[in-house]
């Protein structure tokens, strides 16, 4: 098993991006490609003109509207970069399909959705992970490591505060959202909470 692994992390991943839109194209391509470990082959969007758009944008050799074009059979990996009331349709679907998922935040618009994607992710044996990229942010790095040292005491109290302008460009469906931005933007305090406080 550890030899599967070690391959697993070290060999270059077939990639499918499935809605190619503003995160996927400015986010997710660029640090795929950046990675060296990724070789993304194709997108995936409702709209055919987006896909085909994207795809010869970026010079990716395939384009489709949906999750049973035959070249997915190449991909080992799909992110899932749609509008969140899709993530849970999706997401399965790419699992049942034998695939990877690497989703975006949040996992769904309900607490039904992720139990459904926990099944599916279980039932397939596949990874199912959700972009949580702040975790990742030079500062979250550098404060564990200032915690780790312990040159910063210990964490007593956790305040988080989301500053914004009203000039932001919105995504359209934000507002079909339970809480509206709210939903897809918690998911960041969420997740720093358990990492900076453990089980809160």
């Amino acid at each position: 098993h550890d030899a599967e692994r070690a391959d697993t992390v070290t060999r270059r991943h077939s990639v499918a991006i499935v809605g190619p839109g503003n995160i996927a194209s400015h986010r997710h391509i660029p640090a795929l490609r950046k990675s060296g470990r990724a070789e993304i082959i194709g997108v995936v969007d409702v709209d055919a003109a987006c896909a085909r758009r994207v795809a010869g944008r970026f010079g990716f050799p395939h384009w489709s509207r949906s999750l049973d074009a035959e070249w997915l059979d190449e991909a080992d990996i799909v992110v899932v970069s749609t509008p969140p009331m899709l993530h849970a349709e999706l997401s399965c679907a790419a699992l049942r399909r034998g695939k990877h998922v690497l989703q975006e935040k949040p996992t769904g618009v309900s607490v039904a959705e992720g139990e459904q994607i926990r099944r599916a992710a279980g039932e397939s044996g596949r990874v199912f992970g959700i972009v949580h990229n702040f975790q990742f942010a030079r500062s979250t790095i550098r404060l564990q490591r200032l915690l780790d040292q312990g040159r910063l005491g210990d964490v007593l109290s956790i305040n988080a505060f989301q500053a914004s302008s009203p000039l932001r460009r919105l995504p359209e469906w934000s507002e079909e959202l339970p809480l509206g931005l709210f939903w897809d933007e918690s998911p960041h305090f969420f997740y720093l909470f358990r990492a900076f406080g453990g089980a809160v």
